[in-house]
């Protein structure tokens, strides 16, 4: 499948398996995609990302799973992707997730 006409469920799925196996690699594919949207040029999003993705490996314990929770923003169809580690409170990595029928948008948010 050509990764620029991939869905928007598509994306998010690689989304979340780049950030529970800390591997920014099988994410990088759907930058492409034209329903890919974020707030700056997708190579310093990549960056980003690989380097959240690596913090987050050196202070998780055991595995990530995520939690989508609803992020109480104004925004209407903004959800929040937390991913947990197996020990701590607080979530070891998180990202604001906007949909609309045409795009996609993840940003990823400070620890």
């Amino acid at each position: 499948m050509n990764n620029s006409q991939a869905s928007i469920e598509e994306i998010k799925q690689a989304f979340i398996k780049s950030c529970i196996s800390f591997d920014a690699t099988p994410f990088e594919p759907f930058l492409y995609s034209d329903k890919f949207v974020c707030n700056e040029d997708w190579k310093k999003y990549f960056c980003l990302l690989k380097r959240m993705l690596a913090t987050s490996r050196a202070n998780s314990v055991g595995e990530l799973s995520l939690r989508i929770e609803n992020a109480n923003y104004i925004e209407r169809d903004v959800t929040q992707f937390c991913f947990y580690d197996e020990v701590h409170k607080y979530a070891r990595l998180s990202a604001k997730v906007e949909e609309t029928e045409e795009s996609v948008y993840f940003e990823i948010l400070p620890f």
